[in-house]
Formats: structure tokens, sequence, C-alpha cells
């Protein structure tokens, strides 16, 4: 609700502040804890990308709005690696990581905000707590991977509501492209900018501008509403305020 309401994925914060108002939890420890879903989120999405790419019959040089599945497929994967080592590290050896932490701070800040820094990372370090068990690395994993095979169902069912005459594995294409290409906010909502990526991906599989974005836009809208009114009946179910995230790392300081 936060996302499709507030600009520049300030749902991202309202989901650690929520978190950090309802729970008790440090707002950086929520924050740690975003962080690795996120990390997760990527890698699973290239493992799907990849496979419809496979089935689909799609090569790397295929080009989506400009730029090629496999540009898009390899910078996703790279980034969710370079973040899971610099998580993974900061979990097993925390001695080290708040040391240098703590050594970059003191340097190059004031002692006020030099302290804050050191307690950041520590809250970071406990919402990380997912990557020091196998048993816990293997179930986020997989809930993973089944959040994802249900959004790639949903887009799926859109098309046949549409009419749209297109294989299983292009909900799973249409779904990862979406996700990297709405990873920054330009629209309100994403609107426009949904629409846009749905048009373009769905050309691929030879379906005309019009009902692409005729799909695009109704999928988008239907999944907006009830979500958006949910949030809202939610956030006051939970007495806190689209207001408050202004306040959120005063909030957690104090």
């Amino acid at each position: 609700m936060a996302t499709n309401l507030l600009p520049a994925r300030a749902g991202e914060l309202a989901r650690a502040y929520a978190a950090r108002r309802l729970t008790g939890v440090k707002f950086t420890t929520a924050v740690g804890s975003l962080v690795v879903e996120r990390v997760f989120d990527a890698m699973t999405l290239v493992a799907l990308m990849a496979f419809a790419m496979w089935r689909g019959g799609f090569g790397a040089d295929t080009s989506v709005g400009g730029v090629t599945l496999g540009e898009l497929a390899r910078m996703a994967a790279v980034i969710a690696l370079v973040g899971l080592l610099l998580a993974t590290s900061f979990v097993r050896w925390p001695g080290p990581a708040l040391k240098i932490t703590r050594s970059l701070g003191e340097r190059f800040l004031p002692e006020k905000w030099s302290v804050r820094l050191v307690e950041a990372a520590e809250g970071v370090l406990s919402g990380l707590d997912a990557l020091q068990s196998t048993g816990r690395f293997l179930a986020v994993s997989f809930w993973s991977l089944v959040l994802w095979l249900t959004g790639a169902a949903s887009f799926w069912l859109g098309f046949v509501a549409f009419g749209i005459d297109v294989p299983l594995t292009a909900g799973l294409l249409v779904q990862t492209v979406l996700a990297f290409g709405l990873a920054i906010q330009f629209s309100p909502g994403f609107f426009g900018q949904f629409e846009a990526v749905c048009r373009v991906t769905l050309a691929l599989y030879a379906v005309a501008a019009g009902p692409a974005v005729s799909f695009a836009f109704g999928f988008h809208l239907g999944g907006f509403i009830p979500i958006t009114l949910l949030g809202l009946w939610s956030l006051s179910r939970a007495h806190l305020h689209l207001a408050d995230l202004r306040s959120a790392e005063e909030d957690d300081k104090a």
C-alpha cells in the first residue's frame, strides 16, 4: 500500500518501520532482513528468468526495451551475488566487519554519527540472521520460490482472462522483467511504467500493443485497488500513519 501511494519506493521503509513499531525490533534490524529478502528475490528471479528464456526459445541477445535479456540477467545476478557475499561475510566474521565500520566512522564522521553508524551495523547484522543457519537459508529460498511462482501463475491467469494466447512460462518472464524494470520508481503507483514494461515484454510473444496494454492496465488496477484498500485498513488497525515514515529514523534513535 505504501509503495502504491508514496514516491521513490518509500514502501520499503514503511515495511521496516512497521516491523519496528509492531514487533519492537530495531529499525536497522528490520532493514537488514529486507536486504536478505531482496538478495534472495534477485537470485530466484534470475533462475526463473533463465528457465523462461530456455523454454521460450529466447536467446540472451533478445532485446526488451533496448536492453537484452542477457544483460538484464547478468546485471541482476552480479548484484545478487555481491550482496550475498557481502552479507554472508558480515555474518560469518562480524568482529572484523564491525571493527572496520567503527574505524571508518571514527575517521570520517563526528563522534555522535560514528556511534550511530556502529549501532546501525549491529542492527543490520541481527537482520541477516537467516544467513547464519542452513535451515533458515533453505527455508527463505523455498518461500521466495513459492512467492514468485504464485505471482507468475497470477500473470498467466490474467493472460487467459484477457484472451492472450501465450505459454505458461510467459508469466515467469513478464513478472521477472517487471520486477527488474520497476526497481526504480518513476511514476506514482508505477502507472505508465508498469504498462510500458508489460507491452514490450509481451511483444516477444507477438502480442499486439493494444491487447498487451489492456491486459497490463487491467491487471495493474486489479492489484492496485484491493492492496491499497487492505493496506489502509491494516494501517488503521495498527494505529500507524503514513506521516510517521518521515520521522522513522528519529523515532528509532529515541
